[in-house]
């Protein structure tokens, strides 16, 4: 008789485990490779040109109430031990045009930066999705997404920052926030998941509290393990077609077993947001009126000057004329020891 020799076993690396059948409820990515996250620092990298005093300000004069709400703006330098980012933006073969403006401008700020759609481009990838490309499907588009973004980025990147093709993000700023006391302290360096942006009451309920997807919402590598673990889970509805992907994500975090995972407050110590939903002159001067679903879905909402945090970290509704002055505005004309205000000529 031959003796039976033990077994070797390969060490297994540890991830959040799925059963066959949850796999299944997810198409294969097929045709979507690992794209290259380092694509757009190589082809645009780091801060574009600065301009000239004659060109900022004819993009000062072009968007001049954008441009007195970004007066109050402070860029700051991320620090050299600053967590690393992934920027990823979502869109359809029709907007490639302003994913490319973002990946020319603001993305190449960021330590990686992806393009994710519905058709291959130059910079960008198609994730191939279960039911239609339509916005009355974006949940599964952005379930999707992130199972794209779990696969092949989760171990390059310390944290994510997700939005649309009309997001606006200050790459910096938005890292030494990361890198702040503060959030390690509230991640434990890293080791707790954490779910920042704008935080909205849905409908105005305060046990429904969500992160406004416009705004874009960023998760810590911890926070991106639970995610993709519950996607299949039952109370994260996975079969579900809607739009309301913002919602779901945040359900999807706040009823995974153990200690809930709630949108974090992420306002200044003045209480001034660093996320805003519609874009900057819009913040500066909205005022509310009867019956307004901004203030209904709002918390603590503060109005004029105050409304907006000199460490802002993201816009919305910003379509691709307005990316390129505000890139300018924030990052073309200031230089690294002038992190904000108007120019001597404008005031």
């Amino acid at each position: 008789p031959q003796k039976t020799q033990p077994q070797k076993t390969q060490p297994q690396k540890t991830q959040p485990q799925r059963t066959q059948t949850q796999t299944s409820l997810m198409p294969p990515f097929g045709g979507a490779p690992r794209a290259d996250p380092y694509l757009a620092r190589k082809t645009s990298p780091g801060r574009r040109p600065p301009l000239s005093s004659e060109e900022c300000l004819r993009h000062r004069r072009a968007v001049p109430t954008h441009a007195k709400a970004l007066d109050l703006v402070v860029v700051s330098a991320a620090p050299a031990d600053a967590p690393s980012l992934l920027c990823v933006i979502y869109t359809y073969w029709k907007k490639h045009p302003a994913a490319k403006v973002a990946l020319e401008t603001w993305m190449p700020l960021c330590d990686g930066a992806l393009a994710l759609s519905d058709r291959n481009d130059t910079g960008i990838v198609a994730i191939p999705h279960d039911g239609p490309e339509a916005w009355e499907n974006i949940w599964q588009k952005t379930r999707a997404n992130w199972r794209y973004i779990y696969e092949y980025y989760r171990l390059d990147f310390d944290y994510f920052v997700f939005g649309g093709d009309d997001m606006f993000v200050v790459p910096s700023n938005l890292k030494r926030y990361l890198g702040s006391s503060e959030i390690r302290h509230v991640t434990n360096d890293g080791k707790r998941p954490v779910y920042l942006g704008r935080r909205f009451k849905a409908n105005g309920n305060p046990d429904r509290i969500f992160n406004s997807g416009g705004a874009g919402y960023v998760l810590n590598r911890a926070a991106v393990d639970l995610l993709y673990s519950q996607f299949d889970q039952p109370t994260c509805q996975p079969r579900l077609k809607g739009f309301w992907e913002d919602v779901m994500v945040a359900q999807c975090l706040r009823k995974a077993p153990g200690v809930p995972v709630e949108a974090y407050d992420t306002r200044d110590p003045q209480g001034r947001e660093r996320f805003h939903p519609f874009q900057p002159g819009h913040h500066l001067t909205y005022r509310p009126t009867p019956n307004d679903w901004y203030v209904k879905y709002s918390i603590d909402l503060k109005f004029g000057t105050d409304c907006c945090s000199p460490e802002s970290v993201s816009y919305h509704y910003v379509k691709p004329d307005l990316v390129e002055h505000l890139d300018a505005l924030l990052h073309r004309c200031r230089t690294d020891d002038d992190g904000g205000g108007a120019p001597e000529s404008d005031k």
